[in-house]
């Protein structure tokens, strides 16, 4: 269950932009569930987002540049 809640709380934090919340949520979630690959992407795409911001309308999709 604590996997879960931490999972959630990641992507809460993640729609809400709040990348530092949703890195701590998911290596949470990484850290309960060890080699998670999905926390891992999550938590690079929260870095990359904070390197490289969007605009204020962002919706928290995600668009796939390369294969």
């Amino acid at each position: 269950m604590r996997l879960i809640a931490s999972y959630e709380a990641g992507l809460s934090a993640w729609r809400a932009g709040d990348f530092t919340a949703a890195i701590a949520a998911f290596e949470t979630s990484r850290q309960l569930r060890g080699a998670d690959a999905a926390s891992s992407l999550m938590i690079e795409r929260c870095r990359h987002q904070l390197a490289n911001p969007t605009d204020e309308d962002w919706d928290g999709t995600t668009v796939a540049r390369s294969k």
